[in-house]
């Protein structure tokens, strides 16, 4: 079997029942904290939001119980939080009934949103502050959770993910912030690192560029994993298709820490995150004693055949 297929899975379907309301519910806090405007060059102060899920139980007075976190980005047009309330909160209820299930240990999750005013913007004032955004991560965002919240505050302890441009956000920390994040988690999107689009259009110079990175840091295979997702049925999937499918074809990625995973008739929409989650959490925040393993392997990788590239 070659490497792609290897590496190649179908995600399996969110039981119906972890929609529903959960009996230990994790509670969400609005944070507000000073980081700077990246976008331009004098870089003036601002203030910012994030929203923090926080798992039952969690108690701020209990330092000696620390948990490790996941940060989140939304799409184009999408806001930071929207992950816990879109659809009446059915993903927080995912997220609840996970923990409470023992499918992943309890986890601190960070919405957080790439937008200063934390508002919808057109598609290039979108694409410039994501672009940047990882310097915010880095100086600002990442210090005051450590700083405020009883984490894991080490490199093995942390994910990345991010659903369209929020992929492509997760994508730049991987270029840029892999020496503070181990989990990457990018979803219906692909990494521009090499340009606008870069993994549809220019996938191989964007898989040279990725293994340049995990080269010059010295990085094995066990030293970082990505888990690429996307839907045979998403506009997006030329662009993360044609990615993964260069990348895995490199030895660098095929250590098997590189996932590329499918959701079979999935779309560009929450129900296709939500599955992702679902399937993708439990291998990288895994309760001590249990088996990750969830996905199937897949026999086949047909052509996506699709010629809608809007990424949003």
């Amino acid at each position: 079997m070659n490497t792609l297929l290897q590496n190649y899975t179908v995600t399996a379907a969110v039981p119906k029942a972890y929609f529903l309301p959960a009996r230990q519910k994790g509670r969400v806090r609005l944070i507000e904290y000073v980081t700077r405007d990246y976008t331009q060059a004098s870089r003036p102060a601002i203030t910012k939001k994030a929203y923090v899920y926080l798992p039952y139980g969690y108690d701020a007075s209990d330092t000696a119980t620390r948990y490790d976190t996941l940060f989140y980005m939304h799409g184009w047009t999408g806001i930071g939080g929207e992950l816990f309330t879109v659809g009446g909160g059915f993903i927080k209820n995912m997220l609840d009934a996970m923990i409470e299930k023992g499918d992943i240990k309890p986890l601190i999750v960070v919405a957080a949103t790439f937008d200063n005013e934390n508002e919808p913007q057109d598609f290039a004032r979108s694409v410039e502050e994501l672009s940047v955004f990882h310097n915010d991560f880095r100086d600002a965002l990442l210090p005051f959770i450590d700083s405020h919240f009883n984490t894991n505050a080490s490199r093995n302890s942390r994910a990345f993910s991010g659903f369209s441009l929020g992929a492509v956000t997760a994508w730049y920390e991987f270029c840029y912030n892999n020496d503070l994040i181990k989990y990457f988690l990018p979803l219906s999107g692909d990494c521009w690192i090499m340009g606008t689009y870069g993994g549809r259009y220019r996938p191989k110079e964007t898989a040279d560029r990725l293994e340049q990175i995990i080269r010059e840091k010295r990085y094995a295979a066990s030293d970082y994993e990505i888990y690429a997702a996307v839907g045979t049925r998403d506009p997006i999937r030329d662009q993360v298709n044609n990615q993964l499918t260069e990348m895995l074809a490199h030895r660098t990625f095929s250590g098997g820490n590189v996932r590329y995973a499918v959701k079979e008739g999935g779309r560009h929409d929450y129900e296709a995150i939500a599955e992702y989650l679902y399937n993708a959490l439990p291998l990288y925040f895994v309760v001590p004693g249990k088996s990750s393993i969830r996905l199937s392997i897949s026999a086949t990788l047909e052509s996506p055949g699709l010629n809608c590239y809007y990424a949003v």
